[in-house]
């Protein structure tokens, strides 16, 4: 399990997006070493709501949608990001105006929430 985190490289979690980097990494090798045999594949979610994910913002998605769309990528990708709103996410933020977008939907769902 990685993250969307492996690919944007937040500030404010860097050890997170670390840690999620060397775990997609650690699937892509295992897929090449024993992708023959079993099905190996890096699940890179973004903002799913959880404990950890407590706001709403554009491209949050429930537990239930991520898992459902994952696993009908299991057996035919290498990785996934687990929902297609999650892919948008991801790419997105190789746009300097989709970064200052969704971190200021994002913060204003937060103050908004507390």
């Amino acid at each position: 399990m990685s993250s969307a985190s492996s690919y944007t490289h937040r500030t404010r979690a860097v050890i997170y997006a670390a840690t999620k980097s060397y775990n997609k990494a650690l699937s892509d090798v295992l897929y090449k070493e024993v992708g023959d045999a079993i099905d190996v594949m890096a699940v890179l979610p973004g903002p799913t709501k959880s404990n950890m994910v407590k706001f709403n913002a554009p491209f949050v998605i429930k537990p239930e949608q991520h898992v459902r769309w994952a696993l009908s990528d299991l057996g035919y990708n290498k990785q996934t990001f687990g929902h297609y709103k999650h892919w948008i996410h991801t790419n997105g933020y190789r746009l300097p105006l989709f970064d200052a977008w969704y971190t200021a939907m994002k913060e204003k769902s937060i103050s908004q929430s507390q």
